[in-house]
């Protein structure tokens, strides 16, 4: 169940528009929000049928959970995804909690902002952030839980270590410490046809503890502010 490293991104916000965030405790202005998303992928809830599930999972390390994307690791998650799942698809899940709000009143309006741009999700927007902090904006990270990386790798290709490196982000000496294997070429095989070859794809397993931890030290460094353990609970779009 491995994660690509580099994610797409949702703008909530265009630079014209201010919004208000609003965490626990703590009440913030920007004028962008970003939102780290997860690409589709194919489920793995069929194999929670299969008797060797919960055998294989109880093989495993003890870990704690560590959120964010792929953060969901033990055998009781995969059971509460399941049953979500099934809710989902019975049409008994609840609706979707309000989090956006618009108010263009005068009174909203926003003299001055405190960042210029807000991540919503921190396992992996850390590593926007940073690269943004360092090109001079001034960014917050907003995470729910605690901004950690998991002890499985995550899969990524090279080319996307090496745009770290560009950015800022990583340094050539420390991708040793953040790579934990790195193997060529990847076999890709369907049911019926002939495998494809390919090289340069998903190569390298990437540690998150080390990536996460250097690129955290690099945009509070950098001046960026990160708020974990601050779950959001809303975002008011304001002019």
């Amino acid at each position: 169940m491995a994660r690509g490293l580099l994610l797409p991104l949702t703008l909530l916000a265009s630079s014209s528009v201010a919004m208000r965030m609003q965490t626990t405790g703590r009440v913030f202005s920007s004028h962008l929000g970003m939102h780290a998303l997860r690409p589709g992928a194919r489920s793995c809830l069929p194999l929670l049928s299969m008797p060797s599930t919960e055998a294989l999972f109880s093989t495993l390390d003890a870990e704690v959970e560590s959120g964010g994307a792929g953060g969901q690791t033990s055998y009781a998650s995969l059971l509460k995804l399941d049953d979500a799942w099934a809710r989902l698809r019975a049409g008994d899940a609840a609706p979707p909690r309000q989090v956006v709000f618009e108010d263009f009143s005068a009174a909203a309006a926003l003299s001055s902002v405190d960042y210029d741009v807000a991540v919503c999700g921190g396992n992996l927007g850390v590593l926007l952030a940073a690269a943004l902090q360092l090109r001079g904006l001034r960014v917050c990270v907003v995470e729910a839980g605690e901004l950690r990386g998991r002890a499985q790798d995550w899969n990524a290709s090279r080319k996307e270590l090496e745009e770290l490196l560009r950015l800022g982000v990583l340094r050539e000496d420390e991708l040793d410490e953040v790579i934990g294997i790195e193997f060529n070429p990847m076999r890709v095989g369907f049911v019926g046809m002939e495998d494809l070859w390919v090289t340069d794809v998903l190569n390298v397993g990437i540690r998150p503890v080390p990536l996460l931890a250097r690129a955290r030290s690099r945009f509070e460094a950098a001046g960026g502010v990160l708020l974990d353990r601050s779950p959001l609970s809303a975002v008011t779009v304001v002019e």
